[in-house]
């Protein structure tokens, strides 16, 4: 869910975003400041797990995340 803070949020000391980092849980955190949010498993969006390097031909991303498209996140 993105900005709700009705029911269980609205009672939570920190608010925990399982894969799911950006405008939501910055709007989110704008409307709600005085609630700790955090990034709860957030590994790569585009990681392939198990490899370790790129091969486009493949389709597989290494799974350091430390590259991204721009359509995705990377924590890196």
């Amino acid at each position: 869910m993105g900005n709700e803070f009705a029911g269980i949020n609205e009672v939570i000391e920190v608010r925990g975003w399982n894969y799911h980092i950006g405008k939501d849980a910055d709007d989110y955190h704008k409307a709600h400041p005085q609630q700790a949010n955090l990034g709860t498993e957030q590994g790569s969006t585009v990681g392939t797990r198990g490899i370790y390097a790129n091969d486009p031909a493949r389709g597989y991303v290494s799974a350091y995340d430390d590259n991204a498209p721009e359509w995705a996140n990377s924590g890196a």
